[in-house]
């Protein structure tokens, strides 16, 4: 009985420090990843990871570096700019509430960057079955997303004031 409890909890920290090196997670977040480079020889570099900086600095740049051996520090830096773009509507929502003109415009707007929203997150899902020749591809692809979905933002922004 006693090899069997051994046995289960070696397992089991075995388990969860696989899973947790497997997500890039850290005590902290506060250390460095380690990653190997494309084509996977050479020695690892070390790169930041993506969750250390606030919610509202996150952006494009910090992810459109990452390799098809990285998507998924990619993916969870896809998540970090979701995240912010959830609460810039937030934000624009909340404005909404206190303006004193006509809503039409912002409403219509706030459609354009609903939709937008909704066209990055599929394809940042998309991701999951991208293929290492098609990576460029679909990364490109997310940035367009990404970026109409500020263009949206800032057309929300001007109607709020306007």
């Amino acid at each position: 009985m006693k090899t069997t409890r051994s046995t289960s909890f070696v397992i089991a920290a075995f388990g969860f420090a696989a899973l947790c090196s497997g997500h890039g997670f850290a005590a902290d977040q506060a250390t460095p990843n380690k990653t190997i480079p494309p084509g996977g020889s050479g020695s690892a570099s070390v790169v930041s990871p993506v969750s250390t900086a606030p919610l509202e600095l996150a952006s494009w740049d910090d992810i459109k570096i990452f390799t098809y051996e990285q998507r998924t520090e990619f993916a969870a830096g896809l998540k970090r700019l979701e995240e912010k773009l959830d609460g810039q509507i937030g934000e624009l929502t909340a404005k909404r509430a206190t303006m004193k003109n006509d809503p039409k415009e912002w409403d219509s707007a706030m459609r354009t960057l609903k939709d937008a929203r909704a066209y990055l997150k599929s394809s940042g899902s998309e991701m999951n079955e991208t293929s290492p020749e098609l990576w460029s591809d679909q990364k490109e692809k997310i940035q367009r997303a990404w970026q109409s979905t500020q263009d949206a933002v800032g057309k929300v922004k001007a109607s709020t004031t306007s």
